[in-house]
């Protein structure tokens, strides 16, 4: 049935201004859509209302990763949040840049094509430095979360040389622009970017081929989240709004639409035949790692080495 609905939506450029927009005098939103490392602040500052599964009957089309008993890690019992999309980070290149046998699915380790010096000024990585340091931990095959500070040096260390041998650019869009105009042979790309990027970046869909995607298995996963705002006016019809994304018709349409993938059904949607990594598979959450929140004394040590590697870029 119609019902009379006005959705406004509002947009952040961070997490950081869509949580001090939510502590403000007129930030009473009913539906958030979070990630994984800011909810625990925002559950401590009793910004998100705990759900009524009861209103949520969409809940039993997730996958198991996040119907599991003592899941999801980052929430357990799915109390504050519900999963909205998951993604992979993996490695992007050009097939007609990157040599066959320089290509990142046919080399022993694959996060090496970063280091290819035969690619210099055509190498981007995302401006993240979570995703930026963990790229360098998962090519020495170390914890992607590790906080210890031999580890973590390590990584920013291989990161300069990266900077030295390929003069890296470090930006926001690079797997949905400059990859896609072939400006970059190779970039660190989340699978949805490679996805979404033929709607809404600058490349010709019929060029599609061009653009090929891997993801080393084991690697990074992530997943986008929908919560309840604390001080919304429409608990019940957020509720509703929520469980709609959940249906499997609704959320395979969305994906049509936004190239980010979402977590239910039984099967995962096709992929497109120039990007068959760029599609999660349900198990596939359990093989990958996710970017966790960090102590503060470890992030701090993150943060640092991240600079330290921005420093050490040519010019």
């Amino acid at each position: 049935a119609a019902a009379d609905v006005r959705v406004e939506i509002e947009s952040f450029t961070t997490m950081a201004e869509a949580v001090a927009r939510l502590r403000g005098p007129d930030g009473g939103f009913d539906v958030f859509f979070p990630t994984i490392d800011a909810l625990p602040g925002l559950v401590r500052g009793r910004l998100l209302r705990p759900l009524t599964h009861e209103l949520l009957p969409g809940l039993r089309n997730l996958w198991p990763f996040f119907r599991a008993e003592d899941g999801p890690f980052y929430d357990v019992g799915q109390r504050y949040s519900v999963p909205y999309t998951v993604y992979s980070t993996g490695i992007g290149w050009r097939r007609d840049l990157v040599r066959p046998a320089e290509a990142p699915d046919r080399l022993d380790d694959p996060y090496d094509a970063y280091w290819n010096p035969r690619y210099r000024g055509a190498v981007g990585i995302y401006d993240d430095y979570r995703e930026g340091i963990a790229l360098a931990l998962l090519r020495r095959d170390h914890d992607p979360n590790a906080s210890e500070a031999a580890a973590i040096e390590d990584a920013v260390d291989d990161l300069v040389q990266m900077a030295e041998a390929v003069d890296v650019e470090v930006s926001t869009e690079g797997a949905y622009d400059e990859l896609q105009t072939g400006e970059y042979a190779i970039q660190q790309s989340w699978s949805g970017d490679l996805l979404s990027a033929k709607r809404f970046g600058s490349y010709a869909a019929d060029a599609a081929g061009d653009v090929a995607f891997t993801w080393p298995r084991g690697g990074i996963v992530g997943c986008d989240l929908t919560a309840i705002c604390a001080r919304g006016r429409n608990p019940v019809l957020a509720h509703a709004f929520v469980d709609h994304l959940l249906d499997v018709g609704v959320a395979m349409e969305n994906f049509r639409w936004n190239g980010y993938q979402p977590p239910v059904g039984e099967e995962p949607p096709p992929a497109p035949a120039y990007l068959p990594d760029a599609v999660l598979a349900p198990d596939d959450l359990e093989e990958g790692r996710f970017l966790r929140p960090l102590e503060p004394e470890a992030d701090a040590r993150w943060r640092i080495g991240w600079q330290r590697f921005m420093a050490s870029r040519p010019g």
